[in-house]
């Protein structure tokens, strides 16, 4: 087994090695990476809970630039919750169609947590190695 310091978690799967010979050692590659968590929930405007939704993670630095996608968003539950699970450190904002996805058309208006369309009022996370953050309630504005 392998002891990893806090904030590491491995990539891969665990497995196991066989040695037959108590004088016999043997060698195996590992990936491990520094990752935090966070989550949060979106609601309408109305405050109920919504599913289905993707939620995107971007470096803070490109709010409001539609970036390519880093990672593949995740979708918010039956309860308009949601979770990033391996996000590495670094300080991030949260929304709907902040970034641009290959091969697709624009999705809509980038709506940033905690429910504004204005980059610049974004809710800035830092997240550290190990971090388990929760990022509160993105409201989704009335519908015009």
């Amino acid at each position: 087994s392998i002891v990893l310091p806090f904030g590491f978690e491995p990539n891969s799967v665990e497995r196991e090695v066989e040695i037959k010979d108590v004088r016999a050692c043997a060698e195996m590659n590992l990936t491990i990476r520094l990752v935090a968590r966070a989550w949060g929930s979106v609601v309408d405007a109305s405050g109920r809970p919504v599913a289905g939704v993707g939620i995107d993670a971007v470096a803070a630095e490109l709010a409001g630039y539609s970036p390519d996608q880093y990672q593949r968003p995740v979708k918010t539950d039956e309860r308009g919750g949601f979770e990033f699970r391996d996000l590495p450190p670094g300080a991030y904002v949260f929304g709907i169609d902040l970034t641009k996805a290959p091969y697709q058309r624009p999705r809509g208006a980038s709506i940033f947590l905690p429910g504004t369309r204005v980059a610049s009022e974004a809710a800035v996370v830092e997240l550290k190695a190990g971090d388990r953050k929760e990022l509160g309630v993105l409201q989704l504005p009335a519908s015009k």
